[in-house]
């Protein structure tokens, strides 16, 4: 079974010292813009997010695979 590694956020500046190649063991914190709920049916949700990636050097395509943890 493969993990994956959701990174530490609170160590110390995470967010003003993060640097390439981000991967599975070096994810890029990004910033959540937008967060809204398109429905819910039962116990599932369909959300609508939009993260900040500028400055990443990170290519996104519509379609592309977003894995992320949010805080607690």
């Amino acid at each position: 079974m493969n993990k994956v590694y959701t990174g530490e956020m609170g160590r110390l500046k995470s967010f003003e010292t993060q640097k390439p190649p981000f991967d599975a063991k070096n994810p890029y914190l990004a910033t959540v813009v937008v967060n809204r709920q398109l429905n819910q049916a039962g116990d599932r949700h369909l959300m609508h997010l939009e993260l900040d990636i500028s400055g990443s050097k990170i290519r996104y395509d519509s379609g592309d695979h977003v894995a992320g943890c949010l805080p607690r």
